[in-house]
C-alpha cells in the first residue's frame, strides 16, 4: 500500500492545473482495461425479484472492490445496468432497495463501495486536509474504480454492455461528474446533491469541523490544498460529457456542506441536462417519493 501511494502522489505532481487541458485530465484517471479484473463472487442473496451477488473486483492500482451486483429474475437474455455510488459515511447499501425495486423493472444495478468505506486493508479515506497528494490520490482510485466497474458489466454475460447508467449522491456525484468528463461508455447520468468547486471548501466551509481543521493548518497549507484539488472540481469535466444525458438534483436549498455557487455544476455542464430540486434534506433524496419517481422515470427513458 505505501508504494503505491508513494507512487500514484509522484505521478499527481507532474499535473499543473494552470495548463491542464481536458485531455490532461483524462490521462490522469487512465488504466490498463487489459488488466484481469478478477471478479469473485462472496456471497449469494435469492429474493423475489433478484440475485444479490455479494462480489470483489480488481479496480484500480490492483486494489480490491467490494460491491453488489444485482441481477433479475424475470429471465431476460440481457438487462440494462445502473452503477450506484453512494456519498460520504456511507457504504454501497444506501442505494439496495431502490436498486431491488429497479430490479423488478427489469434493471441490473452494480453498488459499489467508495475506498473508505472497504474493509481496513483495502480502505483509504477522504479529506486528508494537510497532504493534498494523497486526496488526489483516494478521488482517482474511486473514478477508475467506477471506469473497471463498466468493464465488468460488459463481460457479464447477463448485461447489455450498450445501456449503462450512473447514479451517485454528494461524493458519489462527485465522482461521477468527473466520469462523465473521462469516460464514454455511459449512456445517462444521475448525479444527486452534484458539488460544484470542493477544492474551496476547506478555505469558505463554515461548518465547525472543517473551521476547526482549518486552524490548525498554514497559510500555505491551505493554498497548497486548494491548488491541488482544483484538479478535481466537477466543473472541469462536466462541460466536456459526450451527449450523456444529466440528471440533477437537488435540496431547494442546495444545502451541500461542500462550498457551491448555487447549482454551479449543472450550469457548467454542457447539454443536453436537467435539473430538479425538491423540498427535502440532501440524504432524504435517496427515498423522497418524488425525488425516486424522477429518478425511475429518467431510467426508462433513457436507457
Amino acid at each position: 500500500m505505501k508504494k503505491i501511494i508513494i507512487f500514484l502522489f509522484s505521478v499527481s505532481i507532474f499535473y499543473s492545473i494552470d495548463s491542464q487541458t481536458i485531455d490532461d485530465l483524462r490521462r490522469f484517471y487512465s488504466y490498463d482495461p487489459s488488466e484481469d479484473i478478477n471478479f469473485r463472487v462472496v456471497q449469494t442473496i435469492d429474493t423475489t425479484q433478484a440475485t444479490i451477488f455479494k462480489i470483489v473486483y480488481t479496480g484500480g492500482n490492483h486494489m480490491q472492490v467490494t460491491a453488489c451486483l444485482i441481477i433479475p429474475k424475470n429471465n431476460l437474455s440481457r438487462y440494462p445496468a445502473i452503477i450506484f455510488l453512494h456519498g460520504s459515511g456511507q457504504n454501497k447499501y444506501i442505494f439496495l432497495n431502490n436498486a431491488i425495486s429497479l430490479a423488478g423493472n427489469s434493471f441490473a444495478s452494480l453498488l459499489i463501495d467508495d475506498p473508505p468505506a472497504r474493509p481496513v486493508s483495502q480502505k483509504i479515506n477522504y479529506q486528508n486536509y494537510s497532504e493534498p497528494g494523497k486526496e488526489l490520490l483516494v478521488h482517482r482510485q474511486s473514478v477508475i474504480d467506477v471506469r473497471r466497474g463498466i468493464d465488468l458489466l460488459e463481460q457479464h454475460p447477463k448485461i447489455d454492455g450498450d445501456r449503462i447508467a450512473f447514479t451517485g449522491i454528494e461524493y458519489g456525484a462527485w465522482t461521477g461528474a468527473i466520469v462523465a468528463g473521462v469516460e464514454f461508455r455511459i449512456m445517462t447520468y444521475i448525479l444527486i446533491n452534484c458539488p460544484s468547486r470542493p477544492s474551496s471548501d476547506l478555505r469558505l466551509s463554515n461548518e465547525p469541523r472543517i473551521v476547526k481543521i482549518r486552524n490548525t493548518l498554514t497559510s500555505e497549507q491551505l493554498n497548497q490544498y486548494e491548488v491541488t484539488l482544483l484538479k478535481l472540481d466537477p466543473v472541469n469535466y462536466l462541460p466536456y460529457h459526450r451527449n450523456s444525458n444529466i440528471l440533477f438534483q437537488y435540496p431547494a436549498e442546495d444545502s451541500t456542506s461542500l462550498i457551491n455557487i448555487p447549482f454551479e455544476a449543472f450550469k457548467s455542464a454542457s447539454e443536453p441536462k436537467t435539473m430538479v430540486t425538491y423540498k427535502t434534506s440532501v440524504f432524504d433524496l435517496i427515498n423522497f417519493p418524488e425525488a425516486l419517481q424522477t429518478r425511475n422515470k429518467w431510467l426508462f427513458n433513457h436507457l
